[in-house]
């Protein structure tokens, strides 16, 4: 099979396991992604690995390959695994996804691909800690969803993170609503195929693009859903706490 220049999202949110995450399911997305012409996507919900054979043969039929990937929280930080694999982790760390940057040590693999996801996001972030792990990481993600603050440094501070680490720049929406999608994703020389764009990454055969959106409407609607999702956050942790208190011999989920 020959190589070819593949459309590739490695950071996408749906609303399969957690309504607040996304505003569509999975196969949403999918339809969405092969709408747009991507050839690869992983969907990376955050410490839970949402993928099936029936979604990789929905994906499929749609001319997409569908990669397994997490978005997992590293000792506070927003990782992203790609290719990840349950069975081989509960093997080596007795638990599906890494917690820590010694199990996502033990779980690193010339089968995955670890990123360092916004890595100057205000929250959940790497920051300057990706000093003490660089070795760990495949790539640095230009992150779409931070576009829409463009604002802030924080994509200019990850292109600068990839030149002084010489680690790879890959692009991903991060979408969390549909009008996300398309917003940055990357292309990649290689077979369509997991082990082929894996490499492909890893050798740095990877071009960014963007189509950046700074309609202030849209700011506003993404600052709206934040908000909302927040507060709604917020609202469930104390009305749960009140149920405790006044149930004390109920069994709570």
């Amino acid at each position: 099979m020959s190589k070819k220049r593949l459309k590739i999202d490695f950071h996408i949110h749906t609303n399969d396991y957690d309504w607040l995450e996304s505003e569509f399911s999975s196969r949403h997305i999918i339809d969405n992604a092969a709408k747009n012409r991507f050839d690869a996507i992983s969907i990376t919900e955050h410490n839970f690995l949402n993928y099936s054979r029936k979604l990789k043969n929905y994906a499929a039929k749609k001319g997409l390959l569908l990669i397994p990937g997490v978005e997992a929280t590293i000792d506070g930080s927003h990782v992203l695994i790609i290719n990840h694999d349950e069975k081989d982790a509960m093997r080596k760390i007795g638990k599906k996804i890494p917690r820590t940057f010694e199990e996502l040590r033990r779980i690193k693999s010339r089968k995955n691909i670890i990123i360092a996801a916004h890595p100057y996001l205000a929250l959940s972030s790497i920051k300057d800690r990706f000093i003490l792990h660089k070795d760990l990481f495949d790539a640095v993600e230009y992150n779409g969803f931070e576009d829409y603050f463009w604002f802030f440094p924080w994509n200019r501070k990850a292109i600068n993170l990839s030149k002084r680490f010489r680690k790879p720049l890959i692009a991903n929406s991060d979408s969390h609503y549909l009008f996300q999608e398309n917003s940055a994703y990357s292309f990649v020389s290689a077979e369509k195929n997991t082990d082929s764009i894996i490499n492909a990454i890893r050798k740095g055969d990877v071009e960014i693009s963007r189509n950046r959106i700074t309609n202030p409407f849209l700011f506003i609607a993404i600052l709206y859903g934040e908000f909302t999702k927040i507060m709604h956050i917020w609202f469930d942790s104390k009305y749960r706490k009140f149920y405790k208190q006044h149930n004390p011999h109920r069994k709570h989920g």
